[in-house]
């Protein structure tokens, strides 16, 4: 429906979707509010700058900027297709002087990087196993494959991501994800391993399933 309206409503902000983007979930407003709240709480002063992993329709920095005027974002995707609408949407929205849009390969991109430091990172990265693509809804199924597919297990994007985050990363600087409700305990065992990481928190959503993951970089 989204797709055939052109548009749809992400944390009361209209956004342009095609089918060259996945169409935001409800699900992630939580891990949006949850950056918010943290941000508030540690209750930062001056430019705070964030980093999204895997943009799409460019929903996430787009409400992040829009609902706190002190966040600058980083947005980076693989699809060229995807960030041109993400810049339409920032456009649309008023804040694209706000957001930096980078077309890159994340599984490359932090090594050609690690000049630039984050005040936190963001990610709804793909997170469907490969083996359970072909099962998905039929609606889904028209979403881009490539912002469904995280890999045999679910896991490929997240664990490239946790493992690289400190080169980006200011000390003392958060990671947030939004996860498979089955993918808990593994982000937490993953990010506990990884051995850089406290704080380390699984949030649930409105239907008490597991969904956002937190943790905190060690100063």
């Amino acid at each position: 429906l989204q797709y055939i309206l052109g548009e749809c409503e992400f944390m009361g902000i209209s956004f342009k979707v095609d089918p060259r983007v996945l169409i935001p979930r409800p699900e992630t407003e939580l891990l949006v509010e949850t950056v918010l709240n943290v941000i508030k709480e540690e209750e930062q002063s001056g430019m705070i700058n964030g980093l999204d992993i895997g943009t799409g329709s460019g929903n996430i920095p787009i409400a992040l900027v829009k609902h706190d005027p002190r966040i600058r974002m980083a947005a980076i995707d693989v699809s060229s297709g995807a960030l041109e609408v993400a810049r339409e949407n920032a456009s649309r929205n008023n804040v694209f002087s706000r957001i930096e849009f980078i077309k890159g390969n994340v599984f490359e991109w932090f090594d050609q990087v690690q000049t630039r430091r984050f005040s936190f990172i963001i990610s709804n990265p793909p997170y469907i196993k490969t083996g359970d693509l072909a099962g998905l809804p039929q609606d889904v199924q028209k979403e881009p494959q490539n912002a469904l597919n995280g890999g045999e297990d679910g896991l490929r994007f997240y664990e490239h991501i946790v493992k690289n985050a400190e080169k980006v990363l200011q000390p003392g600087g958060s990671l947030f994800f939004e996860i498979g409700e089955a993918q808990g305990k593994s982000l937490e065992n993953l990010l506990t391993r990884q051995g850089s990481f406290v704080n380390i928190l699984v949030n649930q959503d409105y239907n008490q399933r597991d969904r956002i993951v937190q943790a905190q970089l060690k100063i």
